[in-house]
């Protein structure tokens, strides 16, 4: 008798579990982030007569990444199309922008830069004097060569938007 109300018993567990839903590994879905568009990243070389060019490395295009100096390249490769925005970091603390206005293409055989993006670079500067902008480009003690850094108080010009609503936010932030 005793052994007969153990498995009653054990029969009533095991039917309590099958009404329970059954979950499969890997099922479970993450909520995904919208992507906000083609995200590149490239290598800024400031050269020491202060002009800049961009070396494109990897371009990440609906969730996959792709040679940037490869991807669409025709005529030039789509992270070096004119007007686009490289933001500079530095140990996630942006330095500046730089604006693609034109690519060049090396024809040497097996170079390591096939591709080179020319532009304008733009420093940031934020709560930092002129002398501060100047040893973090390397002025101070020569490494990058010689150069001037002014202090702006206001601007006026001709640019691509993206450097006019950039400077609004550096130059209206106390």
């Amino acid at each position: 008798m005793t052994l007969a109300a153990c498995v009653v018993s054990l029969t009533t567990f095991v039917e309590a579990q099958e009404d329970r839903p059954q979950i499969t590994p890997g099922e479970r879905k993450v909520p995904r982030k919208k992507e906000a568009g083609p995200r590149a990243l490239a290598v800024l070389r400031v050269a020491a007569n202060g002009k800049a060019t961009l070396v494109p490395i990897t371009i990440l295009m609906n969730g996959k990444f792709y040679d940037a100096s490869a991807y669409k390249a025709s005529p030039v490769p789509m992270a070096l199309e004119s007007g686009t925005v490289y933001e500079g970091v530095r140990t996630g603390s942006s330095l500046g922008l730089f604006t693609v206005d034109g690519a060049l293409h090396s024809t040497t055989a097996n170079s390591q830069s096939p591709w080179i993006g020319t532009g304008q670079w733009l420093v940031a500067g934020s709560n930092t004097t002129v002398v501060d902008v100047s040893n973090i480009l390397g002025i101070s003690d020569g490494v990058n060569g010689s150069a001037i850094v002014i202090s702006i108080a206001t601007y006026y010009g001709r640019a691509n938007t993206n450097i006019w609503e950039w400077m609004k936010v550096k130059l209206s932030t106390p």
